[in-house]
C-alpha cells in the first residue's frame, strides 16, 4: 500500500513509496473517491515514476504549472522506456527539457506553426537514441492520440544524445563548474533586475535550459535551422532579451570554457523575453 501525498487528477497521484521518496503513480481511476493521506494498492498502479531527488521534484513542479499532466506523464514514460528497454542512462534534466519540447511541438502543430527542423541525420552514429525516439512517437500516439511529424524522431533523438548520462570521474568537477557558472549568471540577472520574483516557474525553466546547454559535451552542440529562421526576427523584436542572452553567453564562455552554438542564444532569448514580459505586466 502507498500513501497519497497529492492528487493531480483522477488517474494520476503523487505518493510516498516504501523508501519515503515521492513518486508519480498512474492508473485508471486510481484517485477515485480518494483524498490526501489515503492509501492505494500496488495492483492499482499501472506506471510508477520515482522522483529520486530534489531536482526531480523541482523539475516536475515547474512543469506542472504550465504543462498538462498527460504530457508530463507521457514524456516520463518515454524516458523510463528508454532506460528500462535499452538500459540507456540519462541526466536528470531530460525530464524537463523533453517534456517542454513535446508540449511546445504539439502547440505549434495545433496553431499551424510547426516547421520541420532540418537536423543532420545521426542515426548511424546513435542508433539506440534514434530507436528510442521512434518508440517515443508510438507512445505519444497511444497515450495522447497525437500523430507527431516524422521529423520529430531526430528532434527527440537529439534530446537523448545530449542528455546521455556521464559516468566518468570528471563528472563531479564538471558539476562544480556548472554550479559556479549558474551562480554568476544568477547574479548577473539580478543586476538586470531579473529574478524569481517575476515568475518563479519561468525563471526556473530558464536556469534549467542554461544548465542543459552547459552540461552537454561540446561536440554534441548542433545547429537548428528553425532557430536560425527566427534569429533575425528575434534580434529586431526583442533586442533587450537578445542582448542579455549574449551577455549570458560570455559568462558561460568565461566560466565554463564552452562556446555554445549561436542557436542557443535564440532559445535563451525566448526564455528571457517571457520573463521580461511578465515583469512588464506586473508594473
Amino acid at each position: 500500500m502507498y500513501e497519497i501525498a497529492q492528487i493531480l487528477n483522477n488517474n494520476v497521484v503523487i505518493i510516498w513509496d516504501h523508501g519515503r521518496q515521492k513518486a508519480i503513480a498512474m492508473g485508471k481511476g486510481i484517485a477515485f473517491q480518494k483524498k490526501k493521506g489515503d492509501f492505494i494498492a500496488k495492483k492499482d498502479i499501472q506506471n510508477l515514476f520515482v522522483l529520486r531527488n530534489e531536482q526531480s521534484e523541482q523539475n516536475f513542479s515547474a512543469l506542472l504549472k504550465d504543462v498538462p499532466i498527460d504530457f508530463i506523464t507521457t514524456s516520463y514514460e518515454i524516458i523510463e522506456h528508454g532506460k528500462l528497454k535499452y538500459r540507456f542512462p540519462v541526466q536528470e534534466y531530460i525530464y524537463a527539457t523533453l517534456t517542454d519540447h513535446i508540449y511546445f511541438s504539439y502547440q505549434r502543430i495545433m496553431n499551424h506553426e510547426y516547421v520541420t527542423s532540418m537536423l543532420p541525420d545521426l542515426s548511424e552514429q546513435y542508433p539506440v537514441e534514434y530507436q528510442i525516439a521512434r518508440d517515443a512517437l508510438t507512445i505519444i500516439k497511444n497515450k495522447l492520440a497525437i500523430i507527431m511529424p516524422a521529423g520529430e524522431v531526430a528532434n527527440i533523438a537529439y534530446h537523448f544524445i545530449n542528455a546521455k548520462g556521464i559516468t566518468t570521474q570528471g563528472r563531479s568537477s564538471k558539476l562544480s563548474v556548472i554550479k559556479d557558472t549558474l551562480t554568476e549568471i544568477s547574479q548577473f540577472l539580478q543586476a538586470q533586475d531579473i529574478s524569481r520574483d517575476e515568475d518563479g516557474n519561468l525563471y526556473d525553466r530558464l536556469m534549467i535550459h542554461i544548465k542543459y546547454a552547459i552540461d552537454r559535451e561540446p561536440e554534441e552542440l548542433s545547429s537548428d535551422d528553425l532557430a536560425e529562421h527566427f534569429r533575425e526576427k528575434l534580434i529586431s523584436q526583442y533586442p533587450q532579451a537578445y542582448q542579455i542572452a549574449g551577455q549570458i553567453f560570455n559568462i558561460i564562455t568565461s566560466k565554463a570554457g564552452i562556446i555554445l552554438s549561436s542557436n542557443e542564444q535564440v532559445y535563451l532569448t525566448i526564455h528571457l523575453q517571457r520573463l521580461l514580459q511578465r515583469k512588464q505586466e506586473k508594473r
